[in-house]
């Protein structure tokens, strides 16, 4: 049986000096807050789309959606400020640990000339490593603002067609009331007609007997 990957690192920093058991240890325990953050997003997709589905079927579709989206942008940020921090504590550490080892190999060499090339190496690293996961980052935000603005759009455009057709249906229904109501008002006209026929012939009087005929 394959052993998880926590568990792994954990086994594998065991017999390691206690300095690379703690990187170890560290590294695994980054590793599970993504996943875990990578989880959470998964569940928060999934929730988002079952409840744009649910709000078709509502009378209030686009509140029903901007509350769903509200809910869920909340949440992404939450998860967007925890991934943040994340990364800025593994690029600290990423320093901290590349820093230290420059520190070794200085303590090993008595060369100013190669300290300083050795430094600004490391310096020209961080910041090629700071502008990629600036770029990155940055990739990541317009790729999901297109997603979110595409997502919108769609769901103005079923929202909208689900209004056309809860009207449409309101204007038959009402077609059909006035029906039933212009042809209730037309039997009662015609039974008042006929009421009044009746009590015209019953009260109509009656003619004068004929006259007796001659002698």
């Amino acid at each position: 049986m394959a052993m998880p990957a926590c568990a792994q690192d954990a086994n594998a920093g065991a017999g390691a000096p206690p300095e690379a058991a703690a990187e170890a240890a560290l590294q695994a325990s980054e590793k599970a807050q993504h996943d875990r953050i990578a989880a959470e997003r998964g569940k928060i997709e999934t929730r988002y789309g079952k409840e744009r589905q649910a709000c078709y079927s509502r009378f209030a579709v686009n509140d029903c959606l901007n509350e769903s989206r509200r809910r869920r942008r909340v949440e992404v940020e939450e998860l967007d400020r925890q991934e943040a921090a994340i990364n800025d504590a593994e690029r600290q550490r990423r320093g901290d640990a590349a820093l230290k080892r420059l520190e070794a190999a200085n303590a090993k060499s008595s060369s100013f000339d190669a300290q300083e090339h050795q430094r600004k190496a490391l310096q020209d690293q961080q910041e090629r490593d700071r502008r990629a996961a600036e770029q990155a980052a940055s990739r990541q935000q317009r790729q999901a603002d297109a997603a979110a603005s595409r997502r919108d759009w769609e769901d103005k455009q079923r929202a909208n067609a689900a209004e056309d057709t809860q009207r449409q249906e309101r204007r038959q229904q009402d077609a059909v009331e006035r029906a039933r109501y212009e042809e209730k008002v037309e039997a009662a006209r015609r039974e008042r007609a006929d009421l009044d026929a009746r009590n015209a012939q019953r009260t109509k009087p009656r003619a004068a007997p004929l006259p007796p005929p001659p002698p």
